[in-house]
């Protein structure tokens, strides 16, 4: 399945479930979708998700050709969009496929 973040002003993310709740999990949320943060909580979760890929940067073990941080470049642009407009960030599965 994928899931979907969005933000009011900026184009939807999707990712696969699995890294979906990967980034959620380096974010510091649960991991329980559909979600959401407020938009006082979203740098904090910008800060996590960025600190949490650095840390995997320097373990990297994983033998995907695609690296988390390439993964994470389009969320980490709609958290940041987030941030500057005080916008919600919501997530969900993508239902556009179903």
């Amino acid at each position: 399945m994928l899931i979907q973040f969005s933000c009011k002003t900026n184009p939807d993310v999707s990712m696969f479930e699995s890294y979906a709740k990967h980034m959620l999990k380096l974010m510091n949320q649960s991991g329980k979708i559909p979600g959401a943060l407020r938009p006082e909580d979203i740098a904090v979760a910008l800060s996590s998700l960025q600190q949490g890929l650095k840390a995997e940067t320097n373990d990297d073990t994983d033998d995907d050709d695609i690296s988390m941080n390439t993964r994470a470049y389009p969320l980490i642009q709609l958290l940041k969009h987030a941030v500057a407009e005080k916008e919600y960030v919501t997530w969900d599965y993508d239902t556009n496929l179903l």
